[in-house]
């Protein structure tokens, strides 16, 4: 992700209409060294090389380029550009050739993450291109003939230049846990580009398309799909860039999903390079529940013998709210995120360990699928004993009722949440290109960089992912198993014991344990003194209703319950009406 802020001129006369760009920049990215660039056309500051920024003119035209892409999708974009020379051509002109030559098209082949906006000064046009997860981000505001344009909503809505209007039906949707638009900000008078779009403003004139689908295959069921699966996996895990770096981070749980791109890294990496595992423990919470949160016993299990420094730390005493003013400082807005404070302090630790770069396992599961949209195509196609045999498998290895698997298989996704398919390949597609993903993400990313960390996210690859929602989806859960063909893939790697684990940790008894020991009288401060925009809202009696019962119950509520959530969205949304008041 590169940090910027631009002011781009639309006017026929180029005008400058801010001087605050630099200086906004540099108080989201305190310890970074912010390079800039302006003239009459464009006023830019960005955290990153002059490689990434250029001015070019390209016959008559002049053209200003923001990019940046990985080493693979560089020598990709090499290998198709003619007549460049491209010894130490700058990403910025490599990626401005390569539009040039291809256009969008060419960038629906690119496979990572990526960064490329356009500035044709001459039609006085910007165009847009986002990556098909959207690790970069682009917030607009339009201004007077002039566009603003930055990486993160902070530096847009911190800029003095007028007075924003809230967005009544963002916040609603934020506070009933159904946020899911692409473009909506909680400005009105700010927007997002979405992911895999392309996107084109002129004064006039805007448009938007999908441009980034993910290609897929019919995979057969074969015996090569588990070791393709493996190899895949390997691709997206040991990158060119990830190769090259002495000392490597993994934000490690001890679940499936950390312990497989830890497992896998170890397993191929140079013999100069260091790894070190930052993981979360909980091993003086209560022993009632300790069974149900703390991973201690799988992380040494995948850790044992390997050259791999344990960076461990003790995490029942932390909580996201204990220290929310601190997140809505670097985030600028409202924020999802309960278990924020277990990745942020990672960081923390990596940081201070000198470690520029680490892998996160986020979403794996998502990725690879639970295979429980199988369930719901064989209800909905008829095909019943197939469905019943799957559901026994299940039951079974999990120690529940047949009836209470089908009821969380099917019935929750039928009349719950009103989703219905045919197509559990198609499902799976929808659920990866929703912005839940994408957000959960920039969340992360952010707090990485402003503590000096970049991320990189594994199972987002998007060949990975390709392979992943064209596999069989009767393979994605078999024998009682979610993702059964991965665990498949994976024996061999991961210790036997966590490629048989049928359980995770449930972090929502800590979620509800440390707002009833940790976080009580914040949430109380705030239920008993809502904001004005909210009394209209949201219906604050029955939250109190529910937090009176949590706090006399809080194990009711840790599992198959949205109610820490809601009272989470509640205290944040709160407390930044209140900070932006």
């Amino acid at each position: 992700m590169i940090e910027f802020l631009a002011e781009i001129s639309l006017c026929e006369k180029n005008i400058k209409f801010c001087d605050h760009i630099g200086t906004t920049l540099s108080k989201s990215c305190p310890d970074n060294n912010i390079s800039a660039f302006n003239d009459d056309a464009i006023n830019i500051s960005f955290v990153g090389s002059e490689r990434n920024f250029c001015k070019k003119i390209v016959g008559s035209k002049t053209y200003y380029c923001l990019a940046n892409l990985t080493l693979e999708d560089e020598t990709t974009v090499k290998a198709k550009i003619k007549n460049t020379d491209q010894g130490n051509i700058p990403t910025s002109e490599l990626m401005l050739a390569y539009f040039l030559e291809f256009g969008s098209e060419g960038f629906s082949k690119l496979k990572n993450d990526f960064c490329f906006f356009l500035f044709d000064n001459d039609k006085k046009k910007i165009s847009i291109y986002r990556d098909h997860v959207g690790f970069q981000n682009y917030y607009l505001l339009k201004e007077k003939g002039h566009i603003f344009l930055s990486s993160s909503f902070k530096n847009i809505s911190s800029l003095p230049l007028k007075n924003f209007s809230l967005n009544h039906k963002k916040i609603r949707d934020f506070l009933n846990l159904e946020d899911f638009s692409k473009t909506n900000t909680f400005f009105n008078e700010v927007f997002k580009v979405a992911s895999g779009t392309e996107f084109h403003l002129e004064k006039e004139s805007e448009e938007s398309k999908e441009y980034s689908k993910l290609i897929l295959t019919d995979l057969c069921e074969n015996k090569l799909i588990k070791k393709n699966l493996e190899v895949e996996f390997q691709k997206t895990v040991m990158t060119k860039q990830n190769k090259a770096l002495d000392k490597v981070g993994f934000l490690f749980s001890g679940g499936l999903d950390s312990s497989s791109v830890l497992s896998m890294f170890d397993r191929h990496r140079a013999s100069n390079q260091k790894l070190y595992a930052f993981s979360a423990t909980f091993s003086n919470i209560d022993e009632s529940i300790r069974h149900l949160i703390d991973e201690t016993e799988y992380q040494k299990e995948v850790l044992n013998g390997k050259n791999i420094e344990n960076k461990s730390f003790s995490a029942e005493r932390l909580t996201t709210l204990s220290d929310l003013d601190y997140y809505l400082k670097i985030l600028g807005q409202p924020f999802f995120f309960p278990n924020l404070y277990i990745p942020a302090k990672a960081f923390k630790e990596a940081k201070n360990n000198n470690i520029n770069t680490v892998l996160n396992g986020n979403d794996g599961d998502s990725v690879l699928s639970h295979g429980y949209e199988y369930f719901v195509e064989l209800f909905l196609s008829f095909r019943w004993l197939r469905l019943y045999k799957n559901i026994k498998e299940t039951a079974t290895k999990r120690k529940k009722s047949k009836i209470f698997i089908f009821k969380r298989a099917v019935i929750d996704q039928l009349i719950f949440n009103g989703v219905f398919f045919s197509s559990a390949r198609k499902r799976h597609e929808e659920v990866l290109l929703t912005s839940l993903h994408s957000n959960a993400i920039e969340i992360q990313s952010r707090i990485a960089s402003f503590l000096g960390v970049k991320e990189h996210y594994p199972f987002y690859g998007k060949r990975f992912i390709e392979f992943c929602v064209s596999m069989p989806a009767k393979l994605k859960n078999k024998k009682g198993y979610s993702r059964y063909i991965f665990r498949e893939a994976m024996k061999g790697i991961l210790p036997e014991k966590l490629v048989l684990r049928g359980t995770k940790s449930n972090l929502g008894h800590a979620l509800c344990l440390n707002y009833r020991d940790i976080d009580k009288d914040l949430i109380d401060t705030h239920l008993n003194n809502p904001h004005e925009e909210l009394k209209n809202i949201v219906d604050i009696g029955q939250l109190r209703v529910y937090w009176r019962e949590l706090l006399s119950n809080p194990r009711k509520f840790s599992t198959r319950s949205n109610i820490p959530s809601k009272l989470f969205a509640f205290v944040v949304m709160n407390r930044w009406l209140q900070l932006i008041d």
